[in-house]
């Protein structure tokens, strides 16, 4: 997340726990250009100190995709960048189920292993998550 001025230089704001910022500015009144940010919950975000005047707001974030058996148009994100995983998934738990020869199923699972494994080292890469920061419990909206 970054604030830009009116100059159009970008300030890039940390991202701390929700209960670092209200530590660090208890008082929200207390006003400045936002050095920090956090996620309050799935929807709402908190800065700290608190905005002083409008500024723009640049922001990158990533989403879960669709799930492939609710997807209208028949295409998605796994299966358009990832088929692999989908194709020995599907061809893994297929084998299983019609007890295929175990050099086979090992070959097929070895194969799925590898592909998942690149599928998750993009997705962790990309998402990155710093679970050290994560202090405050969150609840489900109601």
């Amino acid at each position: 997340m970054a604030v830009v001025d009116g100059d159009g230089l970008y300030s890039y704001l940390l991202n701390k726990d929700v209960n670092f910022i209200r530590e660090s500015f208890p008082n929200p009144t207390t006003t400045g250009q936002p050095g920090y940010y956090a996620l309050f919950d799935s929807d709402t975000l908190i800065l700290g100190p608190t905005p002083d005047s409008n500024y723009t707001v640049e922001l990158h974030y990533y989403y879960y995709p669709e799930s492939i058996t609710t997807v209208a148009s028949g295409t998605t994100w796994i299966g358009d960048n990832f088929s692999s995983v989908l194709l020995y998934g599907s061809i893994l738990e297929a084998y299983t189920f019609m007890k295929g020869e175990p050099d086979m199923l090992a070959l097929y699972q070895q194969r799925y292993d590898e592909a998942f494994a690149m599928l998750k080292e993009l997705a962790e890469y990309k998402n990155r998550n710093d679970t050290y920061r994560a202090g405050q419990k969150r609840v489900a909206n109601v």
